[in-house]
């Protein structure tokens, strides 16, 4: 069934690298292992399995990029799709998905067997901190540490999963990370617990408890029909409790961010393609957005303290706001002046902080 396959295909087809010429890194094997059909791929950082239902012998190594595609293709027309050496066969069409023979599945990269040094749980709640922090990361896979989302264990006295981009950043605080914690008594451990972005994608879409152990440079981690194994990032994430403002801020505003979001969302259409920023002006009990000759008035349930002016990106802004989602939508904007940080809260989730900076216009 495609609709199924294309669910438990998703995470392994999230780890393949498009781009590469290699067959092993764009490649999806498909073994008999013992009484299970599964589906690996790696892209030598991040190793991924998952158990299929289906029925089959032997081995094969099918293009990642065209099995995608089959799959989109298939699941749209509601079609079954029957996946084999010679391909893949879609109604009557025959799609070769294959690579190069001299590639053969022997030489696909498998778990490493390292022993453990500590074992552990992400518990649900870890598991949607990791989520809600994933858009957050950098994009930029040169910018190791911050293309990831991180497991912090001291973060100004409390833990943390956090993510941040040198721009915006978001963490949700906890009271105890024992894996975190932990992570940092292991000999030759990294400072913290920095999973790549690709893996943490993978770990958010997940959503239930997750069984985990490490081993100080790999991190297992096995729920259900999933299993991965994740080179952790080496080096220091950024000292996020330096950036995140202590104060309670002098200019307040209340407001329900989906009112927001849809006002937001008109005005950034609007912005050309290399222009960010959207002034915020609040004064007088009021707010307002501009962008260029544009400018609209952002309803508010509460604003307090002085006049303000600032500048912020408006994708940031609108991002930040998406994390209400999860709550009846209400969130807290706090800021001091234009050129220091700004902090989003969000009252029914009172250990996640969200905060930008600002830019000018």
């Amino acid at each position: 069934d495609c609709a199924s396959a294309y669910q438990c295909l998703s995470s392994v087809l999230a780890v393949i690298d498009a781009k590469s010429y290699a067959p092993i890194l764009r490649g999806v094997l498909f073994e008999r292992v013992g009484d299970e059909v599964r589906a690996r791929a790696t892209d030598l950082g991040v190793h991924v399995a998952v158990a299929l239902d289906g029925e089959g012998d032997g081995a094969f190594l099918a293009d990642g990029v065209l099995l995608k595609k089959a799959l989109v293709a298939a699941r749209k027309a509601k079609l079954s799709i029957e996946l084999a050496a010679g391909g893949a066969r879609l109604a009557e069409t025959v799609l070769p998905l294959v690579r190069d023979s001299k590639y053969p599945p022997t030489d696909f990269s498998v778990f490493p067997e390292i022993p453990k040094k500590l074992d552990g749980e992400l518990s649900k709640d870890v598991i949607d901190a990791i989520r809600r922090a994933w858009p957050f990361a950098s994009t930029d896979n040169t910018r190791h540490t911050m293309n990831s989302v991180a497991l912090l264990a001291d973060v100004g006295g409390r833990c943390a999963v956090a993510s941040t981009n040198g721009h915006r950043l978001l963490a949700t605080y906890f009271d105890d990370l024992p894996i975190a914690a932990a992570a940092e008594k292991v000999p030759g451990g990294p400072k913290s617990l920095i999973i790549p972005l690709k893996a943490a994608g993978i770990l958010g879409a997940v959503g239930v408890p997750v069984a985990v152990d490490f081993t100080g440079e790999i991190l297992r981690a096995r729920s259900g029909s999933y299993e991965l194994a994740i080179k952790v990032v080496n080096g220091g994430f950024p000292e996020i409790a330096q950036v995140i403002p202590k104060g309670r801020g002098k200019t307040v505003v209340e407001f329900d961010s989906g009112a927001w979001r849809a006002k937001l969302d008109i005005l950034a259409a609007s912005l050309d393609r290399y222009e960010k920023g959207v002034k915020f002006d609040f004064a007088h009990g009021k707010a307002y957005a501009s962008a260029g000759l544009s400018k609209i008035e952002l309803p508010v349930l509460h604003i307090r303290g002085p006049e303000l002016a600032i500048g912020l990106n408006a994708s940031y802004l609108i991002g930040a706001l998406v994390v209400a989602k999860e709550t009846d939508g209400r969130c807290i904007l706090r800021a001091d002046d234009e050129m220091n940080p700004v902090r989003v809260e969000y009252p029914d989730l009172p250990d996640v902080v969200c905060v930008m900076m600002p830019i000018r216009i």
